[in-house]
């Protein structure tokens, strides 16, 4: 069999690249290793409008939007620091239903979506991927092969990477990470069986129903807790976060502690854990015949660990860029995709993710100062969390200096880390249109500069 494009993984990269290039005319075949009901993410995720606008996805609607603009608390636990933000910019999505949209959008456009499927051999050309061998299971579990030939191989498979790593070119480019550059994230939305007793939690906390409340480091280095109870009292939505450095457990661990001490919480009601990369992006994600999107190039917002905005302004990116070429899988359409996303939204990766590591290097006491003394102020967790450069106003500048001086070593630790944010940005807005050349070359060099 034969299309233009093949697209590995059906989450919502992978959906909205397909939705995307199929109205460019591309012939295009979605391949997931589950069920499609169960492709992608299960959980509610934040994801900031102006994201599906600039990639150009319908915006969503209830119940596809849970939460619309929320106010937000960052806070210590035992409430000493507090920075309350009255609308968080971002709304909450349940991915069952985006990408339920998105395969249905892209079955119309004459998608062709085959799940429960995985790649067992690549076969190469040139350097260039030109067939991939495929192994179905029908419903009766009988196993059946398949071969697809394509001019672009597309690895939208998150963690996975399941192309990446039988296409040498992009092995070699792309390398393994360590296992602190993941975070184990968990989401759960659960029963409320006691709401005397969730109200009675709010009040211990001195917080209002329909507050995103968030507990950073609460193990120490990243290791977050966010809950949102919603205004009537009907479930509680947990959002847990741990970089996996051995000494902090899970995301689901965190989740069942909290649990257990809070008995006005009852069963889950939808949910999910997933292992992702809180790194920059690679430097390179693309070579002759392939490209990556999504979760499996890093494109996930460090700050945070929220790869759903990035991931389908990736897929509008490739479109764009490889619609101006008759061959989708030439390198030079491929680096210009390359080449815009990371100026663009690379930029922004390189330096959050100069800040998160950072954050994983503190005690639950160092990010506790960070909040009480100002030095996290209400523009910069707004702009992180709109996953956009912070701009500080005079406000904000003050309550940073006020806070160095009363807090003079954390001060040292956390705005020394500004001068490499600032590096880490421009590095990214130069990156190389070619990937030929002295400028291709020198940019190696000095991003080597940053590992």
């Amino acid at each position: 069999m034969k299309a233009d494009i093949a697209i590995i993984g059906a989450g919502s990269s992978g959906a909205a690249a397909a939705c995307l290039l199929a109205q460019k005319g591309y012939q295009v075949v979605l391949l997931e290793r589950r069920n499609q009901e169960n492709a992608g993410a299960r959980w509610i995720n934040d994801v900031p409008p102006w994201m599906f606008e600039y990639a150009g996805i319908e915006m969503p609607e209830p119940p596809e939007k849970v939460v619309d603009f929320a106010p937000f608390v960052l806070r210590t636990q035992n409430g000493k620091g507090r920075v309350y933000i009255d609308q968080r910019p971002m709304w909450g999505i349940d991915m069952r239903l985006l990408i339920k949209r998105l395969h249905q959008k892209a079955e119309k456009l004459g998608v062709t979506l085959i799940d429960q499927c995985q790649i067992t051999d690549v076969i190469i050309k040139n350097n260039r991927p030109i067939q991939i061998a495929l192994k179905r299971n029908d419903f009766l579990g009988k196993s059946q092969q398949m071969t697809y030939k394509a001019n672009l191989f597309v690895d939208a498979s998150g963690v996975t990477q399941a192309l990446l790593r039988k296409v040498p070119a992009l092995d070699a480019i792309c390398p393994q990470l360590p296992p602190q550059s993941y975070i184990h994230a968990s989401q759960g939305v659960f029963e409320i069986i006691d709401r005397a007793g969730a109200k009675n939690y709010l009040e211990t906390l001195g917080e209002q129903t329909g507050t995103f409340i968030c507990f950073p480091a609460i193990e120490g280095g990243y290791s977050t807790l966010m809950l949102y109870i919603n205004p009537n009292f009907d479930h509680v939505d947990i959002l847990t976060g741990v970089v996996n450095d051995g000494h902090h457990g899970t995301g689901e661990t965190l989740i069942h502690t909290f649990r257990k001490a809070q008995a006005w919480i009852g069963d889950r009601i939808l949910g999910g854990s997933a292992r992702i990369p809180l790194h920059r992006p690679y430097n390179q994600f693309v070579t002759e015949g392939a490209a990556l999107i999504g979760d499996a190039a890093c494109h996930v917002f460090p700050a945070h660990g929220s790869g759903v905005g990035s991931g389908m302004i990736a897929a509008r990116m490739l479109t764009d860029a490889i619609s101006q070429y008759d061959d989708p899988g030439r390198l030079e359409a491929l680096w210009q995709y390359q080449a815009r996303f990371q100026k663009d939204r690379g930029a922004v990766h390189a330096a959050y993710h100069v800040f998160s590591t950072m954050i994983q290097s503190m005690s639950e006491d160092d990010v506790k100062k960070l909040i009480e003394k100002g030095l996290m102020t209400k523009e910069n967790i707004i702009s992180s969390l709109n996953q956009q450069l912070p701009v500080p106003g005079i406000e904000s500048i003050l309550s940073m200096l006020v806070g160095s001086a009363s807090a003079p070593f954390i001060a040292f630790k956390f705005l020394t880390q500004f001068p490499k944010l600032a590096a880490a940005s421009v590095l990214f807005s130069y990156y190389p249109d070619k990937a030929e050349g002295l400028s291709n070359h020198s940019w190696k060099m000095i991003s080597s500069l940053m590992e």
